[in-house]
């Protein structure tokens, strides 16, 4: 159960736990990406289905997130195939990224998205799966870096975003039409 305050506005609102889907629009890109517009796949990512043109999966890559009440590497491990498996499926021209935040660190595949095609699917999924193979390297691997976040959300300074907000920052600035956070 999720409660929101009453506003005086009756416009209606969707919200789905696990993820959020947003068209930014033309109006507020963040640069061109060169991906054809008409490139929307349907992902189902366990069992929250959206569809979108430019997709990023925000994955939590904590301590945490290995505990056996969580599933342990094993859990991890399905949550990787699971990416894999989608992003094989997806159309080859949607656009693509991954980002992986724990604590005050993020780390994103690329810069930007990509396209879905076999080479960055393959690349993708290589730089992927280092992260929580073994419990003697939990967490985001190091040598693995993003380019720092353009801004902070206001009023907190960029410094002190942590945890999937900044991981969540991140990806939006990569003018995305659909986010899965995990």
């Amino acid at each position: 159960p999720v409660a929101i305050p009453e506003f005086d506005d009756t416009e209606s609102m969707d919200i789905t736990v696990g993820m959020a889907q947003t068209d930014l629009g033309p109006g507020l890109s963040l640069g061109p990406t060169g991906l054809d517009d008409g490139a929307e796949s349907m992902v189902n990512f366990f069992g929250i289905k959206a569809k979108g043109r430019k997709i990023v999966f925000v994955i939590e890559a904590a301590r945490f997130m290995l505990t056996d009440p969580k599933g342990g590497i094993p859990a991890y491990d399905k949550v990787k195939e699971d990416i894999g498996r989608i992003l094989d499926g997806m159309n080859k021209k949607t656009g693509f990224n991954i980002v992986l935040f724990e604590g005050k660190k993020i780390a994103s595949f690329r810069d930007d998205v990509v396209e879905a095609s076999p080479s960055n699917v393959r690349l993708a999924m290589e730089w992927f799966d280092p992260n929580n193979k073994k419990f003697e390297k939990i967490g985001i691997q190091d040598g693995y870096v993003t380019k720092p976040l353009k801004d902070g959300i206001e009023p907190i300074p960029v410094d002190h975003l942590a945890h999937y907000v900044k991981a969540v920052q991140r990806a939006l600035e990569m003018d995305l039409s659909t986010i899965f956070v995990m």
